[in-house]
């Protein structure tokens, strides 16, 4: 998601008149022809993001317990 983020509005206007489903298909095809060095920082940001959303939900978890004693 971090690629097509970055990516999107290149891809845009670059194809002014082109539907939702064909930019998710541009944007697709662009990941797989990129190399592993080329998406290693994509990579990167989507582990942070699940690290980050991990320990919300665990403190939301926690919160909620400690709330319905």
């Amino acid at each position: 998601m971090f690629f097509s983020k970055d990516q999107r509005k290149t891809v845009q206007d670059e194809n002014p008149d082109i539907t939702f489903g064909q930019i998710g298909k541009i944007l697709g095809d662009k990941w797989k022809s990129l190399s592993d060095a080329a998406k290693a920082p994509y990579n990167a940001q989507s582990e942070q993001d699940k690290a980050r959303y991990a320990a919300e939900k665990a403190n939301f978890v926690e919160e909620d317990e400690e709330s319905s004693s």
